[in-house]
């Protein structure tokens, strides 16, 4: 027989997941701004070269997102407060591309599962951004389903990681 306090518990997780699910899904107010004039003249070639790397971002969470030169991508989200009931943290492997200045992640898996298809189900699996500005510590982009200006800081140059990824895209 079922106590009566698992009724309780089963329908705080639901909440936990509810509203987690509608953070996810909140937007910010934020309209672009439009892109100063180096960026605009810059060539795909020299945005997707500015790309690569590791970046940081405080979106509904403490961000970091892994641009690597295969088309391939990370992005680790480390959920804050009662978030951390659905989940203390999740991890996105992508796939990513470039056409003129329109940037598009897909989701191809993650971890936990249960929890990367919710959002998934949620918010669906591609992100299509455009690239309002990227320089060596800067990637400014406009999420046109969040209808959000993400503000991504590269990490610190000097990492051994972003020395990879950049040497990696000079081969």
């Amino acid at each position: 027989m079922l106590n009566p306090r698992h009724g309780w518990i089963a329908l705080i997780v639901l909440g936990v997941e509810l509203t987690t699910g509608a953070m996810l899904l909140r937007a910010r107010p934020t309209q672009p701004q439009s892109a100063p004039t180096s960026t605009s003249a810059s060539t795909e070639s020299s945005i997707r070269e500015r790309l690569i790397g590791t970046w940081h971002d405080n979106y509904q969470a403490k961000r970091t997102l892994t641009i690597r030169p295969d088309g391939t991508a990370t992005m680790i989200c480390e959920l804050q407060g009662m978030h951390r009931l659905f989940a203390t943290q999740l991890l996105f492997e992508q796939e990513w591309s470039l056409d003129g200045d329109q940037l598009t992640l897909r989701t191809l898996r993650g971890e936990p599962q249960k929890k990367i298809d919710f959002v998934v189900k949620l918010k669906g699996d591609v992100a299509r951004q455009r690239v309002l500005e990227a320089t060596d510590t800067l990637l400014r982009v406009y999420d046109s389903g969040e209808e959000a200006e993400f503000r991504w800081q590269r990490e610190n140059e000097h990492s051994s990681d972003s020395a990879e990824l950049l040497a990696q895209t000079e081969q």
